[in-house]
This record gives C-alpha cells, sequence and structure tokens, in this order.
C-alpha cells in the first residue's frame, strides 16, 4: 500500500523544460562560445550543484557552483513568478492523493526559491507535506538519498513510497531505494521516452491515468 509519493517538479509537476534549454542557450551566447550538442541532455541528468560544477569545469569559469545556480536562477525568476503552468492533470492527481490519505512530497533539484513561488501560484503547495531539495542538499537524484532522507524522516518505509519522475537518473535513484517508480512523459525528452519507459515500473502521458 502507498503511504508516500514524491514528485519531481521541472518537467513532472509543472511545465518547464522549454525554459531550462532556453537558459542553456542564452548562457552559452553569453559567454561567446558555441553549446555543445549534448551538453542539454548531460545536464538534464545531473543535480543543481553537479551541473554547476560541470558547467564550470566546462567553460572554465572563476566562480563557485553556488553563484552560476544564482545566475541561473535570476534568469528564469519570473517565468516562474508569474508563467510556468502545471503539467495536465497535476492538481487533481494531488488531490486525489490527499483525500486518500497519502502524504505528498516533493523531491526536486530546484532551490526553494523557485519551486515554492510556483507551486504557490499554481494552487499545489497546500497539497504537499514534505520539501525536499537535492540541490540544497547537494546531491544527484541518480543517488537513493534524497529519497531515503525523505521518507525516514515521515517514518514511511521504501516500499509503501511511490516516486514520479520526468527523467530516467531520477527514475534509477528511487529504485535503488526500493520504491516504485513512475516515468510521466514529457514533451521536451521525447529522445528518452522509451529509455525511460524501459526503466520505470510504469509509465503514464499524464497524471489523468493515475486516477
Amino acid at each position: 500500500m502507498i503511504k508516500l509519493a514524491f514528485f519531481d517538479v521541472d518537467g513532472t509537476l509543472i511545465d518547464s523544460m522549454g525554459l531550462w534549454y532556453q537558459v542553456d542557450a542564452d548562457f552559452f551566447a553569453q559567454c561567446g562560445v558555441p553549446m555543445p550538442e549534448d551538453y542539454s541532455a548531460t545536464v538534464a541528468q545531473m543535480g543543481s550543484w553537479q551541473t554547476a560544477e560541470y558547467t564550470i569545469s566546462l567553460l572554465h569559469l572563476d566562480c563557485t557552483p553556488q553563484e552560476l545556480i544564482d545566475i541561473w536562477n535570476n534568469m528564469v525568476r519570473e517565468e516562474y513568478l508569474y508563467k510556468v503552468p502545471l503539467k495536465p492533470f497535476a492538481r487533481e492527481y494531488l488531490e486525489y492523493l490527499k483525500s486518500r490519505g497519502v502524504v505528498t512530497s516533493v523531491a526536486t533539484a530546484l532551490f526553494p526559491e523557485l519551486y515554492e513561488p510556483v507551486l504557490k501560484r499554481t494552487g499545489v503547495y497546500s497539497l504537499l507535506d514534505v520539501f525536499i531539495s537535492s540541490g540544497e542538499m547537494k546531491l544527484e537524484k541518480s543517488t537513493p538519498e534524497v529519497y531515503l532522507t525523505a521518507a525516514g524522516k515521515m517514518r514511511v518505509p521504501p516500499e509503501s513510497c511511490m516516486v514520479f519522475e520526468d527523467i530516467v537518473a531520477g527514475i534509477k535513484g528511487a529504485k535503488a531505494a526500493g520504491m516504485y517508480t513512475v516515468g510521466v512523459y514529457d514533451r521536451w525528452h521525447k529522445s528518452d521516452q522509451q529509455l525511460l519507459k524501459d526503466t520505470a515500473h510504469r509509465y503514464i502521458m499524464d497524471f489523468s491515468e493515475m486516477m
């Protein structure tokens, strides 16, 4: 029986991945160098801290990972505050889970300064009980610690947890934690969808399939 459901934010609860791809392009343009063709796909599987470290090494930047994360966050802040929408049926499914007594948690690479405004604006913040930022923890989603930490706080065993993710790395981390996994379709990750289907226990096009 599922007692705790984890949700990634970018690409899972909200339709925001296209914005981050634009940030990648804009940032490389500002640096005056061409962006590697595989850059966006590579960093999509990383946490915020690891992405910053990778980019600093790649471009030989003179800044700390936190300083670079702050630059990127400032580039998207207005979009998160006012524009980024929920994915289809996300609110309805969270309401469905809450009506059945399931604890709900965010497990995201985003920092609170971004996920709090967008979740509050779209009306789902109050439907979530626990908030975990792998960015703040400086961990990648491909490791089970992100999920096990939250489950431990709620005293829920891994086998009673379900994880929703749009990227393969997140699914692998949740499976390594011993949790049931659901891959969520995202239009910005079309090339990875078959691998996501093959990796997750279940795959959905949108949350209406879960109700």
